[in-house]
């Protein structure tokens, strides 16, 4: 999946999206990804104390991928 699919997926833009994996800002609190994500990784009990980065429209956890593209 490419940047700008998953900024699709997200409803959100491209560059808003580069913003966040850049650490320059982070989505608005309320903002509504439950149509992406799941109800454990949105409660943070799927990813709570792990380094999540999304880097070319991948996922990566610790480090590794999280098969999620």
């Amino acid at each position: 999946m490419t940047q700008e699919e998953l900024a699709g997926e997200l409803n959100v833009t491209r560059q808003a999206l580069s913003n966040w994996e850049r650490d320059v800002n982070e989505p608005l609190e309320g903002e509504e990804f439950n149509h992406v994500f799941t109800q454990k990784e949105l409660k943070g009990t799927g990813y709570e104390g792990k380094d999540v980065k999304i880097v070319n429209g991948e996922v990566y956890v610790d480090g590794r991928s999280a098969g999620i593209a």
